[in-house]
């Protein structure tokens, strides 16, 4: 027990997407129904990139220790094309939208470290 409870160098975050949620009228949690068209991947998991950037400062804010996104990303159906090339259209707009959010966290102040 006492080699398991040394100090934490740094936060390791495996993050995707979440629910939309809100406070209801009562107080407790409500989802909220993304619209028709909402980006989904493969799964049918929601594209939110909006969740890196508050995972990590909520980590950050909680922790106070360096954040290390070690997953990311999404499941679509792309495929190896004639040309031998996989055209991923999707998961270059996924990569770019939750990077701007990353981003956006470092510019607030969120220690993000590379693995």
């Amino acid at each position: 027990m006492e080699e398991m409870c040394q100090p934490l160098d740094f936060y390791g975050s495996n993050t995707y997407g979440s629910p939309l949620i809100k406070a209801g009228a009562d107080g407790k949690v409500v989802e909220v129904q993304r619209p028709d068209g909402f980006p989904l991947t493969a799964y049918y998991l929601e594209m939110t990139p909006e969740t890196l950037y508050w995972t990590t400062k909520l980590l950050h804010e909680r922790y106070q220790l360096p954040i290390v996104v070690t997953e990311n990303g999404a499941a679509n159906c792309d495929w190896v094309a004639i040309d031998g090339k996989v055209h991923d259209p999707q998961r270059q707009d996924l990569v770019h939208r939750y990077l701007r959010e990353l981003g956006r966290a470092i510019s607030e102040g969120v220690d993000i470290r590379e693995s």
